[in-house]
């Protein structure tokens, strides 16, 4: 069955059990069987969670199987449809499709037992890239589905991971600002801003729902300044353990909270406004003392993304430098490259946090093997080498 972190997972739970009733959305209950907010996660699925179960009476562990698996089974026929456009060639196709596929397995069984959901930064630029080649095609049947679901992926992604669609969005946003046409470079930019700011929307009108819940419930404010979606000090601080240091030891939660406990004699949670800013200065303060250090870090992180990007892209890089690649495309990869660096660049570049460059580079990849400039030049070696076997 797919899933998410046993922890993450433990908390909806939880979350909707209270919900079931209470009727008070975005509480759990902590070790000490304390009702709590919800504290340090996007609300996204702690929502979708809470109103399936009171609509369906499904469980939250269901709910995210199904949603999952739905979200897989479609993004694969949509990849099989949009790659089958390009080709003639059904050989050459199912081999293309069968790569894609074989990434995807690969990134799943990578994920599975620590956290689905950083699928949502793979699927997103891989479908988009095709879905904009696909519509200069002007044949495309299921312009307007695919769109649709691209539109509802994106808000799911920004619900349950902030910005995992955004470098996809982007690529779409400089497709549509070379296409030049007012009309469309308005709506999208309305567009585009909405996504871009749907998940700290969802964040702040939960929290503040969080804190009315709460109050209704026990007739007093929570004291804890709780913070409100992922916590991205605490990333940083624990992606200096990257390489060897006297500082971080480990990406490990309990070295966070073992620091911020030697900082503050009223600890009680890692996940608050006041840890965030005691985390802050700490990375300031090592990349003020230590600034070899840093550098050094920079530089195995950059150095380790670029040998995913190589291995993923493989020989796309060439055809990237040496083919008359159209100017949205170049610029439309290299921002999509630069956007799925930062999670990598803020923790550590491990598989799940490298999704999303795996999938910009298996699309590169694709743009490579649709390209039918690429794909003559292709059959002219193929003639080649069989001429002189002959």
């Amino acid at each position: 069955m797919i899933t998410i972190m046993e922890g993450r997972l433990k908390s909806i739970e939880s979350s909707v059990e209270i919900f079931r009733n209470t009727g008070k959305l975005f509480l759990q209950v902590d070790g000490s069987n304390n009702i709590i907010p919800v504290d340090g996660m996007n609300f996204g699925l702690f929502y979708l969670a809470s109103i399936t179960d009171k609509l369906f009476n499904i469980s939250p562990s269901i709910f995210i199987h199904f949603l999952f698996s739905s979200i897989i089974l479609i993004s694969i026929i949509i990849i099989f449809y949009l790659l089958n456009l390009f080709f003639n060639n059904k050989k050459i196709f199912i081999t293309i499709f069968s790569l894609n596929l074989i990434i995807l397995i690969y990134i799943f069984k990578k994920i599975y037992y620590l956290n689905i959901e950083y699928l949502l930064y793979f699927l997103p630029p891989v479908i988009t890239i095709l879905f904009v080649e696909s519509i200069k095609l002007k044949q495309i049947k299921y312009n307007s589905f695919i769109l649709y679901f691209l539109f509802l992926l994106y808000l799911l992604c920004e619900s349950i991971k902030t910005y995992s669609s955004l470098g996809a969005i982007i690529y779409f946003f400089v497709f549509i600002l070379f296409e030049n046409k007012k009309k469309n470079i308005i709506i999208f930019s309305l567009i585009f801003v909405f996504i871009f700011s749907f998940s700290n929307l969802i964040n702040y009108t939960s929290g503040k729902i969080q804190k009315k819940n709460y109050y209704e419930l026990f007739d007093v404010n929570y004291e804890i300044d709780y913070l409100v979606g992922a916590s991205k000090w605490q990333a940083v601080y624990l992606g200096l353990s990257y390489i060897s240091n006297a500082y971080v030891d480990n990406f490990d939660d309990n070295v966070t909270s073992k620091f911020l406990k030697s900082k503050n004699k009223n600890y009680k949670i890692i996940n608050t406004h006041t840890h965030e800013k005691i985390l802050k200065d700490e990375i300031l303060r090592i990349i003020k003392k230590d600034k070899g250090f840093f550098f050094r870090l920079m530089s195995a992180k950059i150095g380790t993304i670029l040998a995913w990007v190589a291995l993923f892209a493989n020989i796309s890089l060439i055809y990237f430098f040496s083919f008359r690649l159209e100017n949205y495309k170049k610029f439309g990869i290299l921002l999509c490259f630069t956007f799925y660096s930062v999670f990598p660049i803020m923790t550590i570049p491990v598989t799940f946090y490298i999704t999303g460059i795996i999938g910009t580079s298996l699309s590169l990849f694709n743009l490579m093997m649709i390209d039918r400039q690429f794909q003559n030049t292709l059959k002219k070696i193929y003639f080649f080498f069989r001429l002189n076997n002959s």
